[in-house]
């Protein structure tokens, strides 16, 4: 799963990482924090999935939630996998992706500025009867992988 979202220097803070954990219950897992290989990262060049070395053709433009430490054990992400809004907004747009849909959310002027924010949620499937125009909310579930 990639969720990317390009946040203003002065932007507000999200609760994006706290809501993913706590709406798939992986505090209950002892969650500590998440685990990233090179090529997970935005703008990293990395194939990570391969395994072997490859890069990819273009910087990678997300942020791969694959993998996290548990108390216990490392826990992967898996389908079924539900994935929270950032901030409040209007569902711009929904389009197909290589590993699903992407969903695209713009949470209107940054800031106080004139630009607006938009987060995407990428290789996605859409909770059923999200479209453009619908409004959610901060740690809505928007998505599931």
């Amino acid at each position: 799963m990639i969720v990317a979202s390009a946040m203003p220097p002065q932007g507000p803070a999200s609760d994006f990482p706290r809501d993913f954990v706590r709406v798939n219950g992986y505090d209950r897992l002892g969650f500590l924090w998440w685990l990233f290989e090179p090529g997970m990262g935005f703008g990293e060049k990395a194939a990570w999935w391969r395994g072997d070395g490859a890069m990819r053709p273009r910087p990678h433009e997300g942020l791969d939630f694959v993998t996290f430490a548990g108390r216990d054990e490392v826990v992967a992400v898996n389908g079924g996998t539900v994935v929270p809004v950032m901030f409040r907004g209007v569902v711009a747009h929904v389009f197909d992706d290589f590993l699903g849909r992407t969903l695209v959310v713009a949470h209107g002027p940054a800031a106080g500025g004139r630009e607006t924010l938009y987060s995407m949620y990428g290789h996605v499937v859409p909770r059923p009867g999200l479209r453009p125009g619908a409004g959610v909310g901060p740690g809505e579930p928007a998505a599931t992988v």
